[in-house]
């Protein structure tokens, strides 16, 4: 689970349908993103990171810190 992206929405006021109409993605995406069931494209996470104003290392860790 992406933790970081789900609260980064959650404090930002965002359910997850405004989140999918800001980005232009389906909310079933936004969801599956958040529980980190899908991996997004660079272009989706430029986008998470314009509207969240952080860092894709940050939002999307799994990815960028590889054990």
């Amino acid at each position: 689970m992406r933790k970081v992206l789900a609260i980064k929405r959650i404090d930002a006021g965002y359910t997850r349908m405004e989140v999918a109409s800001n980005l232009g993605l389906s909310e079933i995406f936004v969801r599956k993103l958040e529980e980190g069931g899908r991996n997004p494209s660079i272009k989706t996470m430029l986008k998470f990171q314009k509207l969240y104003d952080e860092p894709i290392e940050k939002l999307f860790p799994d990815i960028f810190h590889k054990k």
